[in-house]
């Protein structure tokens, strides 16, 4: 929404809002007077301590206006000389629709000006010639060294009439330059830059940050100029090359900067965004029988205990993902009956160096002559690793080479053999009876 002018409040019946607007504009403008009183002075004893250290004493104590109605009083009554008529016209550009204030000491013998207020006035960058009747700008060590050259040479203050030829300086008799506006600098919003100069390339990229300023000023010049920050063209053409000049205090560089960041008219640049890294692919778990091949070594039974060993060994179907887990074996005995006697977990782990494991086993069995062992290997969230491998063992024979079937002791064979003699008689006595 654009400001409240005059004309519109007129209008439209808000004059009432209209001025509590200019009080609030007034006041604000007046808080800024002191506070740039205070940054001119630390700002001289950062930049040119040598100079600061030799005028401190006097500055501090000169008497200023501290509000703009006071110096207004102060200038109307001197508006109909010549050095009147210039400071007039200096405050009304500088401080037109509340930007930049300028700021005097109150002179204690007007027109002659004292030393103190002579160097009050180049704390700012101003001059005033020596015949009292013009007022400009110039660099403020080139303010302070006119004062001390007038000092030696003549031996008072500026005199009005008094013969001087200056010092050959770059001084600017003019009033201050009315693009440099509290709206430009602050707001970033009303520009005093005509269109073309907005549009120009920026003249300050020649320009290096002067190593007197401060290292929050340095680094906001230093990110413009590699482009970590991206400024408007009027922002690097008029507020760093005044700040640079000195023209603008450092406290006014850096609020402008800071309101312009979080308005958004100025910008970081972001690297672009990355896609998100595609997904890792699915996690391959999957078992089957060929996994894990397995062969006895050697298995019998001897003083009642079943004793042997079988290698496993990962086949090429194995699959990588188990490598350096845990898998469980599982050996157990099983009767001639189909009963298991014997259950026995045992733990596996292959590696990609690492492909054959041999596990012994020594399992007492009793009196029990022969027995069947079964082996197979398992995950341990039992997926199988392996088929299911199976042989016979006996007693004091290799593996494989008896008939399978369970051995029995000497006086169970005799007692069965009774018996199958017996039924055998008994199935054929009736037979031949009734031939």
């Amino acid at each position: 929404m654009p400001p409240l002018n005059y004309s519109t409040a007129l209008r439209e019946g808000r004059l009432e809002e209209y001025e509590a607007g200019r009080e609030v504009k007034r006041l604000a403008f007046e808080e800024r007077r002191v506070g740039r009183v205070e940054e001119h002075i630390r700002e001289l004893k950062r930049d040119h301590l040598e100079i600061f250290n030799v005028v401190k004493e006097n500055i501090i104590h000169v008497p200023y206006y501290e509000t703009k109605d006071e110096q207004d009083r102060f200038l109307n009554s001197i508006a109909d000389t010549h050095i009147g008529a210039g400071m007039l016209r200096m405050q009304d550009k500088w401080n037109k629709d509340y930007r930049i204030p300028l700021i005097l000491p109150k002179f204690s013998n007007f027109p002659n000006i004292t030393i103190p207020e002579q160097q009050w006035l180049a704390m700012f960058g101003l001059v005033i010639d020596i015949t009292a009747q013009t007022i400009g700008a110039t660099r403020k060590p080139d303010a302070f060294k006119r004062i001390e050259q007038a000092k030696t040479e003549i031996g008072t203050g500026f005199k009005r009439g008094q013969a001087y030829q200056p010092a050959v300086t770059e001084e600017v008799i003019v009033d201050a330059p009315q693009e440099i506006t509290l709206d430009s600098i602050v707001s970033g919003i009303t520009q005093a830059v005509t269109v073309q100069e907005a549009a120009a390339e920026p003249l300050a990229s020649a320009i290096l940050p002067a190593p007197t300023l401060s290292q929050e000023t340095r680094k906001i010049i230093d990110d413009w100029s590699t482009k970590k920050i991206i400024v408007p063209n009027w922002f690097a053409n008029n507020n760093i090359n005044w700040v640079l000049q000195g023209k603008i205090s450092e406290e006014e560089f850096i609020a402008g900067y800071t309101n312009l960041l979080n308005t958004g008219v100025i910008t970081i640049p972001t690297a672009p965004t990355p896609p998100p890294p595609p997904p890792p692919p699915p996690i391959d778990t999957s078992t089957s029988l060929t996994m894990i091949s397995q062969k006895w070594d050697y298995f019998d039974i001897v003083d009642g205990r079943a004793k042997g060993q079988i290698t496993f060994r990962a086949t090429s179907d194995f699959n990588p993902y188990y490598y350096g887990k845990e898998l469980v074996n599982y050996m157990q005995l099983v009767n001639n009956q189909g009963l298991t006697i014997v259950l026995k977990p045992n733990v596996l782990r292959f590696t990609q160096t690492e492909t054959d494991e041999t596990i012994q086993y020594d399992e007492g069995v009793g009196d029990l002559k022969s027995l069947k062992v079964e082996s197979y290997v398992w995950t341990h969230d039992n997926q199988p690793m392996s088929s299911l491998y199976k042989f016979p063992i006996y007693d004091g024979k290799p593996p494989g080479t008896g008939t399978g079937e369970l051995a029995r002791t000497d006086f169970l064979a005799k007692i069965g053999g009774v018996l199958a003699g017996s039924i055998a008689i008994a199935l054929l006595l009736p037979k031949r009876i009734g031939k």
